[in-house]
């Protein structure tokens, strides 16, 4: 019977490579194994690391032949993989996600049967099945480009030959077909772009979405912001010619569709550029939160608190991460102090709390997607024990479902002046009481934290907050500071990085 519950004010993202999660099963287990055959126990854990939300199966779609030429072709490619995985060989190349080949299983991790089934042990333990879908483009021998060529953006020979990154020679055409592209990079060589303003291929798009529905609860979709109406234009208007049409938003119209059949069903985008809000605004249940990402990697302090403080309607429909397989290990970016911190503030506070496969363990190798193995690297006990007791903080009722603020921090020394490297964040429920500190320097500091003010029932003239990491009582008074009365306040020293994790019991 399912167990599934409405889905929590913050809930856990959990992000897994399907390919990686077989292969390591396979090799503890000794046995090939598909979705159909996992052992219970398996299911158990993957859902354990969902914290009860949302696992992001990713890759389970079935990969492009021509995906996987080009990656075993590719030198750069390669090097990345023996840095990765020296003991790699051919058969280890699967191609990548990210270049659809069809939106069935792939053959490696199971059937359509097998799917549903999966899908259904995950709900029968409480979580939701996200899945992929890229909707900007599709594999460059997808099955599409001989049966419907009119769905991707093309060009005449003689214009296409001055521009051979980005267009290649369908052999089932005489067309010459256009990669899809970010315009900030070069194209992805393994795709094909799908012209969106294309009524039949919106259409297309659209009914394939419906028909994956039924295998999930939702999706995370593909660089999201390339399919906005201007983003679009400004990318292919030199191509697309007068044949550039006035459509509606992709995704407003899309989203509105599906839900219309599938109202609990999420949208997570994938989005950069600062097009989070207007994501939201086309229907978008989350979006990526890469500028708290950017704040955390630079140490821009005064822009993450000033971010932190961000109107609780869009911070928390972000989806907060320190890595994905799109951005590097935590551990290889920061020191393993300084990632802690980073990991503390970025689930700490409202909307997703998305945490990478190996993350938790302090993994440093970021195995590229194209690989069907993933690099085998021992577990850095001090990081596992860390985001232990990050998670059974982050799980408390306050941190699920309470209320968020953010506490006013001052220098120890100055009640007027804020302290610029102490961040702090805090969640309620009732009498309930969960508070973070984080020191995000490579400096020792002091300072002043108040909470704040205390409702008018307020009677304990010491509120006493037990720090989870280092076991320690910080003893908040109720008294003025900083110009606001009642306030329960508190001076902390902190070393370089510190965290704490403070709770009421």
């Amino acid at each position: 019977m399912s167990r599934l519950k409405p889905i929590d004010k913050n809930p856990f993202l959990y992000q897994e490579n399907a390919f990686f999660w077989l292969w390591r099963l396979e090799q503890r287990y000794r046995r090939t194994l598909s979705l159909g055959t996992i052992p219970e126990e398996a299911w158990d854990d993957l859902a354990a690391s969902a914290c009860g939300g949302m696992v992001w199966l990713m890759g389970i779609w079935q990969r492009s032949p021509a995906a996987r030429r080009q990656a075993l072709h590719s030198a750069a490619l390669g090097q990345a993989m023996r840095q990765s995985v020296p003991d790699y060989t051919d058969k280890d190349v699967c191609g990548s996600p990210y270049a659809v080949y069809r939106y069935q299983p792939d053959a490696r991790v199971g059937t359509g049967k097998e799917l549903l089934q999966a899908r259904q042990k995950l709900h029968n333990r409480g979580v939701r099945l996200i899945l992929d879908f890229v909707p900007n483009h599709v594999a460059m021998d997808h099955p599409w480009i001989k049966k419907y060529p009119e769905y991707f953006i093309s060009a005449p020979a003689e214009r296409a030959l001055s521009y051979p990154d980005l267009f290649f020679h369908g052999t089932a055409s005489k067309r010459y077909f256009a990669h899809g592209k970010d315009p900030y990079f070069a194209p992805w060589q393994d795709t094909v772009q799908v012209d969106i303003s294309h009524s039949q291929a919106r259409c297309a798009l659209q009914e394939q979405l419906l028909r994956m529905a039924k295998y999930c609860d939702g999706v995370r979709c593909d660089m999201a912001m390339l399919l906005i109406s201007g983003i679009y234009r400004a990318t292919w208007a030199a191509w697309l010619l007068e044949n550039i049409r006035d459509v509606p938003e992709f995704w407003t119209e899309t989203i509105a569709m599906v839900k219309r059949q599938f109202p609990k069903f999420i949208f997570i985008a994938e989005v950069y550029w600062d097009r989070e809000a207007e994501l939201q605004h086309m229907g978008f249940d989350y979006t990526y939160d890469k500028r708290l990402y950017d704040y955390l990697r630079d140490g821009r302090v005064q822009e993450i608190r000033k971010h932190l403080q961000t109107a609780d309607a869009y911070l928390s429909r972000g989806v907060h991460f320190v890595e994905n397989h799109d951005e590097p290990r935590a551990a290889a970016v920061w020191e393993r102090k300084q990632s802690y911190a980073a990991a503390t503030i970025a689930l700490g506070g409202p909307g997703v709390r998305f945490i990478h496969s190996g993350q938790r363990d302090g993994n440093t190798v970021a195995t590229p997607i194209q690989l069907c193995r993933p690099a085998v690297e021992p577990v850095h006990r001090p990081t596992q024990k860390f985001y232990g007791l990050l998670e059974v903080f982050l799980r408390s009722d306050a941190c699920r479902m309470g209320i968020w603020s953010v506490p006013a921090v001052f220098d120890a020394t100055d009640s007027a002046s804020p302290r610029s490297n102490v961040l702090s964040g805090m969640w309620q429920a009732d009498e309930q009481r969960s508070l973070w500190i984080v020191n995000y320097s490579s400096q020792p500091a002091r300072a002043v934290i108040a909470l704040p003010p205390a409702d008018a029932s307020a009677t304990l003239p010491v509120l006493n907050l037990t720090d989870m990491l280092s076991k320690t009582v910080v003893n908040f008074n109720l008294r003025r500071y900083g110009g606001v009365s009642p306030q329960w306040v508190a001076a902390v020293r902190l070393d370089a990085w510190q965290v704490m994790l403070l709770k009421n019991y």
